[in-house]
C-alpha cells in the first residue's frame, strides 16, 4: 500500500542550523494492521507521518500509495488525496465546539459530496462505542470519549489509512489502553499508523514497531521490503468540497471565540480600505483633466497662461516672460484661440480704501497684478462691457467690476475724507492709488461670476 524511496526531508530556517529530519528512508507497509513509528523527540517520525499524510513536502526520493506517486501532486490533489484515502487522529482532537458529536462526524462525510445522516454516523459510533452521546458537545465529554469522536470523524469517511500522531498523549494510562485496543480492532480492516515515543504501548499493541533516531529507521521489527506487498487496488478520488452553510457557520464560529481579534480585524481591514481608497486617488488624480473639466462646467471662455522657469540650484519653478516666438508658437498649436499679452506689474489699492479690509477678508484682492491694452477687439472677443471711455492716456486706466465691488463694499478714501461709492461712475475720475498718477476713466464688467465665490466672501464677514 504504502512505498517510500530514498526519502529525505531537510528544513531549511532563515536563521539557525539546517536539519535534516529524514535521511534515505525505504519502507514499504501493507494495507492492514497496526504500525507504530517510535522515537524520541526530533527523530523525524511526526515528519514522516506528515508527509505520508501529504501534510508536509519533501525534497529527495519517491512517496506511492496504491502504486501512485504523491511527488507531483498539487495543493487541490493533495485535498483529495487526504479526503480519500486519510484519517487523521490528533492528540489535542480538533473537534469543533460549537458542533455537537453528530456534526463534527458528519461533517467530515459532507465534505465527500456525501449526505450524512443520523444513522450512517450511529453506525460509526458504535464501532467506537460512543452512540449513547450523538447529541453532547464537545466540551460536555471526557477526554477519552473527545479521542473517540476524532476516531469516528476519522472512520465515517471509510479511510484506507488512519493515522495518528500520539493518539494517547494527553490521556491517563487507563484511557489510553482503551484508545490503544479500539485502534488494534480497527487496524484488522485497515492499516493504522501511530506515532508515539512510548515504547511499552508501542510493543504491547503494534503489529510492527519502525524506530527512528536522527532521521533515520534504526530498527524494524516487521520488515516488509517487498514490493509485491504493495495493493494495485484502485479507489475512486472524492473532491474534497465544504458546504458552504458549514463555512458560514465555522467562520461565524471562529470570529465568536475570539471577539478582541474580530474587533481588531475589523478595523485594520476598515484602515486598509481608507488607505487603498486615499492612495488610489491621489495617484488618479488628473489635475489637466480636472482643470479641464471645471473650466467647461463654469463657462469660463478666457484662461491665463503663464510660462515657467525650472531653477536647477534653488529647485523650484517661477515665472517668466513669454517672447513673441512663445506667443507664435501657441497660435501654430490652436490657431483657433485668440491670445491677449499681459504685461507683468503689480499695483496696491488698499491705500485708497477708507476702511481695512486686508487681515479680515480674503474674498477682494486688493493687490491687482499684470496689465492689458484695452481695444475693441478685446471688448468683442469676450463679450465684455466697458461703462466710461478707453485709455487715452498713459496714466488714465480701466479697472475691472470686481474692483468697483470692492470700494463699493469698503469705500474710497482721499486724504482724510471719504467718498461713498454706489455706482461704477462714482469711481471715473478718481485716483487708483494714493502714490500714482494712475485716473480711473472706465470700468469693466468682465462677466465675473461673483455668486461663485460669495460663500467665502460670507465666511470671511463672519
Amino acid at each position: 500500500m504504502i512505498q517510500i524511496t530514498n526519502l529525505s526531508k531537510t528544513y531549511k530556517p532563515k536563521k539557525g542550523q539546517i536539519v535534516e529530519a529524514l535521511k534515505d528512508i525505504n519502507l514499504v507497509v501493507n494495507k492492514k494492521g497496526l504500525v507504530f513509528l517510535l522515537g524520541k523527540s526530533g527523530s523525524g517520525k511526526s515528519t514522516l507521518l506528515n508527509i505520508i499524510g501529504g501534510l508536509d513536502g519533501y525534497d529527495q526520493g519517491d512517496v506511492k500509495i496504491f502504486g501512485k506517486s504523491i511527488k507531483d501532486f498539487n495543493e487541490q490533489a493533495f485535498d483529495d488525496y487526504r479526503n480519500t484515502f486519510i484519517g487523521f487522529i490528533f492528540q489535542e482532537y480538533h473537534l469543533i465546539e460549537s458542533y455537537s458529536v453528530y456534526k463534527n462526524i458528519a461533517l467530515a462525510l459532507e465534505l465527500q459530496g456525501q449526505k450524512a445522516t443520523k444513522e450512517i454516523v450511529l453506525e460509526v459510533l458504535r464501532q467506537v462505542e460512543l452512540e449513547a452521546e450523538i447529541e453532547r458537545m464537545p466540551y460536555e465529554l471526557s477526554g477519552g470519549q473527545k479521542q473517540r469522536v476524532a476516531i469516528a470523524r476519522a472512520l465515517i469517511k471509510n479511510p484506507k489509512i488512519l493515522l495518528a500522531d500520539e493518539p494517547t498523549g494527553s490521556l491517563d494510562s487507563e484511557t489510553s489502553k482503551q484508545i490503544l485496543e479500539l485502534l488494534k480492532k480497527l487496524s484488522k480492516d485497515k492499516l493504522v499508523l501511530i506515532v508515539s515515543h512510548d515504547r511499552e504501548f508501542a510493543y504491547t499493541y503494534g503489529d510492527r514497531v519502525i524506530e527512528l533516531a536522527d532521521g533515520r529507521i534504526i530498527k524494524d521489527s516487521n520488515p516488509q521490503n517487498s514490493p509485491a506487498l504493495i495493493s494495485t487496488e484502485v479507489k475512486t478520488i472524492k473532491k474534497a468540497r465544504l458546504p458552504f452553510s458549514d463555512a458560514i457557520t465555522l467562520a461565524l464560529t471562529s470570529l465568536k471565540i475570539k471577539p478582541a481579534r474580530l474587533i481588531f480585524t475589523i478595523l485594520l481591514s476598515l484602515f486598509a480600505f481608507v488607505l487603498f481608497g486615499f492612495v488610489d486617488t491621489v495617484a488618479s488624480y488628473d489635475t489637466i483633466a480636472t482643470i479641464v473639466k471645471s473650466t467647461h462646467e463654469n463657462g469660463d471662455t478666457h484662461m491665463p497662461i503663464v510660462k515657467q522657469m525650472y531653477d536647477i540650484r534653488n529647485e523650484y519653478y517661477e515665472n517668466a516672460c513669454m517672447s513673441k516666438d512663445d506667443i507664435l508658437g501657441l497660435k501654430e498649436r490652436f490657431p483657433n484661440r485668440k491670445y491677449f499679452p499681459v504685461i507683468t506689474g503689480r499695483v496696491d489699492i488698499n491705500g485708497t480704501m477708507f476702511k481695512e479690509p486686508l487681515g479680515t477678508n480674503e474674498y477682494y484682492s486688493l493687490s491687482l497684478s499684470g496689465y492689458v491694452e484695452i481695444t475693441e477687439e478685446f471688448i468683442d472677443t469676450f463679450g465684455f462691457e466697458l461703462i466710461g471711455d478707453f485709455p487715452s492716456n498713459d496714466n488714465e486706466v480701466v479697472i475691472p467690476y470686481y474692483i468697483f465691488e470692492a470700494f463699493e463694499s469698503f469705500e474710497y478714501r482721499k486724504g482724510e475724507f471719504k467718498y461713498e461709492i454706489k455706482e461704477p461712475k462714482d469711481l471715473i475720475g478718481l485716483k487708483l492709488t494714493d502714490d500714482e498718477d494712475y485716473i480711473i476713466v472706465g470700468i469693466l464688467d468682465t462677466n465675473f461670476d461673483s455668486e461663485r465665490f460669495r460663500p467665502l466672501n460670507d465666511i470671511n464677514a463672519d
